[in-house]
């Protein structure tokens, strides 16, 4: 059940993120990398969110708006300097249009300034929490449809 959440959660993000990636006709996959936990204390968190990634391509094959996915899976250890030398492997060796995962919170922190340098999205799953959205390039839409950033900067 945790799994079908994930792929519901994790999937349509990854789709509206490369949008824009999708507009250029081209027959190279899109490559997304996955870094999560897969050793250590939060390894049931990333082996999770791992099965739910494979679960969604069996169910709805690795094809996305004509283009075919190849997703690269990475273990860090949910260890932040892993993390952050794993994201940098996988931006300029595997040449990924994606960087999703982050088993924890400061993992994520780690890798959303190379994320952002190399102008590629990276997404999070649910779990984790940041408090300043703005650093990892994302925004959160209230009720309302105002984004939250007034909210950040009124605690500045």
């Amino acid at each position: 059940m945790l799994a079908k959440l994930l792929v519901r959660l994790i999937a349509p993000i990854c789709i509206l993120l490369t949008q824009p990636l999708f507009a250029a006709a081209t027959d190279d996959p899109l490559k997304i990398g996955l870094i999560v936990p897969l050793t250590g204390g939060q390894a049931s968190t990333g082996k999770q969110l791992d099965n739910a990634v494979k679960l969604y391509i069996s169910e709805n094959g690795d094809m996305v708006a004509g283009r075919k996915i190849e997703v690269i899976v990475k273990d860090d250890g949910a260890v932040p300097d892993n993390t952050k030398r794993i994201a940098q492997e996988l931006i300029v060796n595997d040449k990924v249009d994606i960087i999703a995962g982050f088993g924890i919170t400061p993992a994520a922190l780690a890798a959303a300034p190379l994320a952002t340098q190399a102008r590629i999205p990276h997404q999070l799953h649910p779990g984790t929490v940041v408090g300043d959205h703005r650093r990892l390039g994302c925004q959160e839409r209230n009720p309302e449809g105002r984004d939250t950033d007034h909210r950040l900067r009124a605690r500045q």
